[in-house]
């Protein structure tokens, strides 16, 4: 353990591994990813509001504590909400000038629900 030089006085003691494994900026920590993976998984905000949930669709297909039917039905709605929100940059409703992201999120949905197809012989 050592003392941090700007502490005047104060002791701040790191633990020996966060000393010898220097955080950069712009780099993911491993350990605070799996802390964050340990937070409990809530199943009704994810099938509700899966973008604000998951990073990306494939995420919906890998988890583990969904069922088959939640996760195609949790891919439906987050294809609609999409669908919805083009639909309305279609009818000159103000977007958030993001279309091409949402297009590519979309496709990102259909391979994931194809991967499911795939997974169940359908």
């Amino acid at each position: 353990m050592t003392q941090h030089p700007l502490s005047r006085g104060l002791t701040w003691r790191l633990p020996l591994a966060v000393e010898q494994e220097p955080c950069h900026f712009g780099e993911v920590d491993s350990h605070i990813e799996a802390a964050v993976r340990k937070k409990p998984f809530n199943r009704e905000l994810a099938k509700d509001n899966p973008e604000r949930f998951f990073d990306r669709p494939q995420q919906i297909v890998d988890e583990t504590l969904l069922t088959r039917g939640e996760k195609i039905a949790t891919l439906n709605r987050w294809r609609q909400t999409i669908l919805d929100e083009l639909s309305a940059s279609g009818e000159g409703m103000r977007t958030q000038g993001v279309s091409s992201d949402r297009s590519r999120l979309l496709g990102q949905i259909e391979e994931a629900r194809a991967a499911l197809a795939r997974m169940s012989g359908d």
